[in-house]
């Protein structure tokens, strides 16, 4: 009897052996998938319910636009311009792309970034496809969510960035330029120069550049009776609202900033850097005439050797100190400066 089980023993180790020897050869030969393909064939053939196998069950959706970051996640930095295709991939949960024509998609278009937007309501009709291109301005304003499933199992992506328009952008700064050495007067024209966030393809970096002409930018230029940088010490100008504002009597004696709109606000006495928001003075004051300054000092040259002689040529230099600077600098060319020589008995 003893011997009847160790030989039984040693058959099914035999059997084992030689199962695992058959294994090997089958993968070393190519025939394991086929065999699996088969085995998969006949259960779709016997009218069995496997749709997809197991590692092809969706785990997570990612969104992507064309020409702007892949978004992992909300953020309220986010924005997906009208117009912008939207992709959604599916993955499993070994990280391996599920083929989007595996899978039943669906599209949502909620007033917030939560996924319970992504509700029945809020669906998009006719968007069954991976992709949507959002084109109805009734979408502005709102989050698009995209959907995957297999029949058993739903997913759903993180919202996107809030849609916009089609021309609007993420304004970075804005800055005023015009005037003579930081200086301005009646007739002068200032500019309005608008910088852009600027997302580098494939990437999540940014760089900055100024805002196109198409792009959705609106402007207000702004006085204040002080040099202050308050935002409740401007006033809007009645009428000022291109890129470019020509100053006008009204404003002497009074400091400008211009304010740039179009996903967000940005004022020019504002400028962000290192990660934090710093002051910058406002133009002005404005000067009754263009060109003029406000003079800190005046100084003389003489030559040769500087010393004053007979005979010696004298020159005035007129200083002024620049809007936003604590330090005297000569007044640039073309400032409009008229100098009266007088003569004294003495220093005092």
């Amino acid at each position: 009897m003893r011997a009847a089980r160790i030989l039984e023993r040693k058959s099914a180790f035999a059997f084992g052996a030689a199962f695992a020897l058959a294994l090997v050869l089958a993968v070393a030969l190519g025939l394991l998938p086929c065999f699996a393909t088969q085995a998969h064939a006949d259960l779709r053939a016997q009218g069995g319910e496997l749709q997809t196998q197991v590692s092809s069950e969706p785990y997570e959706v990612s969104l992507s636009a064309d020409g702007a970051q892949t978004i992992t996640n909300y953020s309220t930095k986010d924005i997906l311009n009208l117009g912008k295709t939207v992709t959604a991939t599916a993955k499993d949960s070994a990280g391996a792309t599920i083929d989007a024509s595996e899978l039943t998609w669906s599209w949502y278009a909620g007033d917030g970034y939560y996924s319970s937007y992504a509700s029945e309501e809020n669906r998009i009709e006719g968007a069954t496809s991976a992709t949507f291109t959002p084109t109805d301005e009734a979408l502005i304003g709102k989050y698009l969510f995209a959907q995957a499933s297999d029949g058993s199992k739903t997913v759903t992506s993180h919202a996107s960035g809030k849609l916009v328009s089609a021309h609007a952008v993420e304004l970075y700064g804005v800055t005023v330029e015009g005037g003579l050495g930081g200086s301005v007067g009646v007739g002068d024209t200032l500019s309005a120069v608008a910088t852009k966030v600027k997302y580098i393809s494939g990437t999540s970096s940014t760089t900055y550049v100024n805002v196109d002409p198409d792009d959705d930018v609106t402007y207000q230029w702004q006085y204040a009776t002080s040099a202050s940088t308050s935002d409740s010490a401007f006033t809007d100008i009645e009428g000022a609202t291109g890129p470019t504002y020509t100053i006008t009597y009204d404003m002497v004696g009074k400091y400008l900033r211009v304010k740039a709109t179009s996903i967000a606000t940005v004022v020019s006495t504002q400028k962000k850097q290192y990660g934090a928001t710093t002051s910058v003075s406002p133009v002005g004051p404005v000067q009754e005439v263009a060109g003029s300054m406000q003079l800190s000092s005046v100084s003389l040259s003489a030559s040769p050797g500087n010393s004053m002689w007979v005979g010696s040529t004298v020159t005035p230099s007129a200083n002024y100190i620049p809007s936003g600077s604590y330090i005297e600098e000569a007044v640039p060319n073309g400032a409009a400066v008229t100098y009266t020589w007088k003569v004294a008995e003495s220093e005092s």
